[in-house]
């Protein structure tokens, strides 16, 4: 009998990561339709703009976690698991209206990047509002 046994759920990490990029990107759309952000663009520009601000966040919550604490291999593993259900969902979301993640791979990067030194340049709150300045452009 085993009384202290548990269910546990599947730990397949790729598993993970997606339906956690895939919680953020929803929790951002729901938030960038909101009045308070004044920003009147069409549903597909903003989750365009959701799932570039997902994988920012998934990437530099990883690196704040991860900084001294893994070796290469695993960092580098977890990029690539991440980049995989970036570009899934990304192509799952737009392919329909002929945009690809391939074709946009250096524009999506190049935002991402933009994020990243908007954080590094200022503390929050303030890099929070460089960052929307950027999704934005306001």
């Amino acid at each position: 009998m085993k009384l202290f046994s548990r269910n546990k759920e599947p730990s397949d990490p790729s598993v993970i990561i997606n339906n956690c990029l895939k919680v953020v990107v929803n929790r951002i759309s729901e938030s960038l339709n909101e009045e308070e952000y004044h920003w009147a663009k069409p549903w597909g520009v903003k989750r365009f703009e959701s799932i570039i601000l997902a994988k920012f966040m998934l990437d530099y919550s990883f690196n704040g976690l991860a900084e001294d604490k893994l070796q290469d291999d695993e960092k580098k593993g977890f990029y690539n698991l991440c980049e995989n259900s970036f570009s899934n969902l990304f192509n799952d979301e737009f392919s329909p209206v002929g945009l690809n993640y391939e074709d946009l791979q250096e524009e999506i990067q190049g935002k991402i990047d933009g994020y990243f030194e908007a954080r590094k340049e200022s503390k929050p709150p303030f890099c929070w509002h460089a960052i929307y300045q950027l999704i934005t452009r306001s």
